[in-house]
């Protein structure tokens, strides 16, 4: 399909919501491709504002926090007796090297 000569021909003007930043690449290739130019890139318009920054605390950061905790907890306070730092220790040293791993990269991911 050819594309219309003249400038905004086939856009749709305003009334469709359509600007000119929705055809730019395909502008940019047009012109290229008429000019016999090699492709370059096209930079996204959106991709260039500033965003607001978020917090790296997320809701997927709190669930890593409440299951490395939970494991923390079940290492220091083992068939029910009352938790202790002794009782951690040894739970990690004792640990399964899989369950070790599983811990260590919930923590890393957190910090």
């Amino acid at each position: 399909v050819l594309r219309p000569s003249g400038a905004g021909a086939g856009r749709g003007g305003g009334e469709g919501g359509f600007g000119d930043i929705e055809f730019a690449a395909y502008d940019k290739g047009w012109n290229d491709a008429l000019e016999k130019r090699k492709y370059a890139p096209v930079l996204d318009p959106a991709a260039a504002e500033p965003r607001a920054s978020s917090s790296r605390w997320g809701l997927g950061s709190l669930f890593q926090l409440a299951m490395a905790g939970t494991l923390i907890y079940q290492m220091g306070a083992p068939g029910g007796q009352p938790w202790s730092a002794a009782n951690a220790i040894a739970g990690a040293r004792n640990m399964n090297p899989m369950t070790l791993v599983f811990l260590l990269n919930m923590l890393s991911g957190l910090f």
